[in-house]
């Protein structure tokens, strides 16, 4: 034991993407990472990049203009990286993290924007929330029968009681 004091540098963990929403063409991507890191978003098709740093819990938000990356409409690859320097000036950067996105204009005008990765989460969510209420019906439903059950029970065997007594 000499005493000293060694700070280890590791790389971050991949960030993820939670949400996206648009509003006219402006973007809004909101994600988590490792705290206090540098998110860099990256559109493959046409080279565009924007970064933010991550609060204190790892959360991001990410705000651009669509009419500024200079982006077709359609299919493209976008890529989150987390990354973060260290004292000696050497970046440390996960592994990107790919999305695959449609960009397209709805009939007002607006920018609509689709995460394939975000939408299959959410029905993956909607199907295990089905699956959970169908189990609570089933189960009351179970309990329903049984509390019938033993209620006729109950009256045959009162009905045969009276009988025999008679």
């Amino acid at each position: 034991e000499d005493g000293k004091t060694y700070q280890v540098d590791v790389v971050p963990p991949e960030p993820k993407l939670i949400r996206v929403k648009t509003e006219k063409t402006n973007i809004t991507v909101w994600g988590k990472s490792y705290p206090g890191t540098e998110l860099i978003l990256h559109i493959e098709s046409e080279p565009f990049e924007t970064k933010t740093i991550s609060d204190a819990d790892g959360r991001y938000k990410l705000s651009f203009d669509f009419r500024d990356t200079g982006l077709g409409y359609g299919e493209n690859k976008l890529s989150l990286v987390a990354a973060q320097k260290t004292e000696e000036n050497l970046l440390l950067a996960s592994e990107p993290n790919y999305y695959d996105v449609y960009f397209n204009l709805n009939d007002n005008g607006d920018l609509e924007l689709k995460v394939k990765q975000l939408e299959q989460q959410q029905l993956r969510r909607f199907y295990e929330i089905a699956g959970l209420i169908l189990i609570l019906v089933v189960e009351n439903i179970i309990l329903i029968v049984i509390i019938i059950r033993r209620k006729n029970r109950a009256k045959v065997k009162n009905v045969s009681q009276n009988t025999k007594s008679q």
